[in-house]
């Protein structure tokens, strides 16, 4: 596939189903848009699985040779339904706009296109009935409430050995009968230098003159 910058392309894959490339130069970086354009062309009920790996072609100067270069986000994967037209999916790249336009890129051909090479490496034609577009985004949700239920029960299980440790030091001090209910000693323990018995009635000799009546 040979894209100009900016141009549309299309091409063609192992179903012979049509797909369109068009280049995308308005930003920091080159983006590929990839459209399915024979979309309509999926049955009803059915669901069309895709998935492609996409390279841009270089060339290298000392083996005088294209060496492809993985896009970042591949590889790519779709599910299509029947529909009137496809939305397309952005396939970002690392190449730089002010790149292309250097003189000599290695991107670009004598005639200032740039090559792409699409992989088509998987495509499946599934039942709604058995397999639904949605299935995904339940495996997905899935995964992110495992992982969400792994970390509570971490917290419950620091909880409980801290409660285990709170227990055994209570257990302890009961044990030693330094234990206070006073909320303000929260471990446990009572102050040295408070009286164990703040209420109990302590016996006292006082001088007296007996009366005269």
């Amino acid at each position: 596939v040979v894209v100009a910058a900016p141009a549309v392309t299309q091409c063609y894959d192992r179903d012979k189903q049509a797909w369109s490339i068009k280049s995308d130069c308005h930003t920091d970086t080159v983006r590929l848009h990839m459209v399915y354009k024979d979309i309509h062309n999926v049955p009803r009920n059915h669901l069309r699985y895709v998935c492609w790996m996409a390279y841009l072609l270089r060339y290298d100067e000392e083996t005088r040779e294209m060496v492809p270069k993985p896009l970042p986000g591949a590889p790519f994967s779709h599910y299509y339904a029947q529909e009137n037209s496809d939305e397309g999916i952005i396939m970002e790249t690392d190449v730089g706009v002010k790149e292309l336009k250097e003189p000599g890129c290695p991107y670009l051909t004598d005639k200032g296109q740039m090559r792409v090479q699409v992989v088509w490496t998987e495509s499946y034609l599934l039942f709604q009935a058995t397999y639904h577009k949605y299935d995904d985004v339940t495996r997905t949700q899935g995964q992110q409430m495992r992982r969400e239920i792994t970390t509570l029960q971490a917290e419950n299980y620091s909880l409980e050995r801290q409660l285990f440790s709170y227990q055994k030091s209570i257990a302890y001090a009961h044990s030693r009968g330094t234990y206070s209910y006073d909320p303000m000693t929260p471990d446990g323990r009572a102050d040295d230098d408070e009286d164990p018995y703040p209420f109990e009635e302590r016996g006292s000799q006082v001088d007296s003159k007996p009366s005269d009546t």
